[in-house]
């Protein structure tokens, strides 16, 4: 039953990513949001592999700084070329940064929601 939340961190990211361009009024193809979620899942997961051997986890400001600068330049030049205006021509690097902000700024408020409402299930931690 592994293969659910593997799917499941796959398809997260592609979907925002996708939701960041209909907001940004860029078109990507799902085949390119998928390969950009597959790849950010496999950074987070020899990420974690990476710190299960070394003993201990990352400080998680430090952590959000890392994943968020992994994001900003990999979606920037990846999607540089394969995101499209609404007139067919390429972003460019600018629309692609454009993109990423706002693919970050969803994955926050998803990741605020979140554990708003983990804390909401469980009561504030003391």
């Amino acid at each position: 039953m592994q293969i659910v939340p593997l799917a499941i961190l796959i398809a997260l990211p592609s979907v925002l990513v996708k939701l960041a361009s209909a907001l940004n009024k860029t078109r990507l193809t799902w085949k390119h949001c998928f390969i950009f979620g597959s790849v950010v899942t496999i950074f987070g997961l020899i990420n974690r592999a990476i710190s299960s051997h070394a003993g201990h986890a990352l400080a998680l400001p430090l952590a959000i700084i890392i994943s968020v600068t992994v994001y900003l330049l990999f979606g920037s030049w990846y999607f540089s070329s394969r995101g499209v205006t609404q007139d067919g021509k390429p972003v460019g690097i600018r629309g692609a940064v454009k993109l990423m902000i706002i693919f970050v700024l969803l994955l926050g408020i998803l990741g605020g929601l979140s554990f708003g409402f983990l804390f909401m299930l469980r009561g504030v931690p003391r």
